[in-house]
């Protein structure tokens, strides 16, 4: 390895990605205006010069052959700096995915417990209860008399009496168990 090799991988690697980037790019136009300069160096020659030398071709040749390695170089360095953007540009695209697929995710799942809660409240708020002569009814049939007055109740007031009676019934089964034994 030269010394400025050394020198160069060194001073590449103690840089940050957008200085090496900034860094590529000035040498990529430096090389792509030596090649620019040396094209019209060829077009002055043409243009001044009314007869062309016997020896304009090995002049041509030596110019291109001088020229073609810096425009290589620099146009293989211009598309390194286009792979390199579009790789960057697509890690940025895969992060937001990734984003966008968690918080789809807790969409989802907040969605789920949201209709179950639903889902939920539907079934208190269609609890439907009805009490006549303090006893608990859940047919008309129960009914002495169909035309008695019956109280309805629904939802969570309905719950709560049912919850009530229930709780009261299950008392006097108790006491009456008790008294039996």
């Amino acid at each position: 390895m030269n010394p400025f090799s050394i020198y160069l991988y060194v001073n590449i690697s103690n840089m940050t990605t957008d200085q090496k980037i900034y860094n590529t790019s000035y040498l990529s136009f430096v090389l792509l205006g030596l090649g620019v300069f040396g094209f019209a160096l060829i077009l002055i020659q043409l243009l001044f010069f009314q007869s062309i030398p016997d020896n304009f071709g090995v002049v041509g040749d030596a110019l291109g052959g001088i020229l073609n390695p810096i425009v290589g170089i620099a146009a293989t360095l211009v598309t390194f700096l286009a792979f390199y953007m579009q790789k960057k540009a697509n890690d940025i695209i895969q992060e937001q995915f990734n984003k966008n697929m968690a918080s789809e995710h807790i969409d989802f799942v907040f969605n789920n417990y949201k209709s179950r809660l639903l889902m939920i409240i539907n079934e208190i708020n269609n609890f439907n209860i009805s009490f006549h002569g303090n006893k608990l009814i859940s047919k008309i049939e129960y009914l002495d008399d169909k035309n008695d007055k019956k109280y309805n109740f629904i939802g969570i007031q309905g719950i709560n009496l049912f919850l009530v009676e229930f709780l009261e019934i299950k008392k006097s089964k108790k006491t009456k168990e008790q008294k039996l034994i």
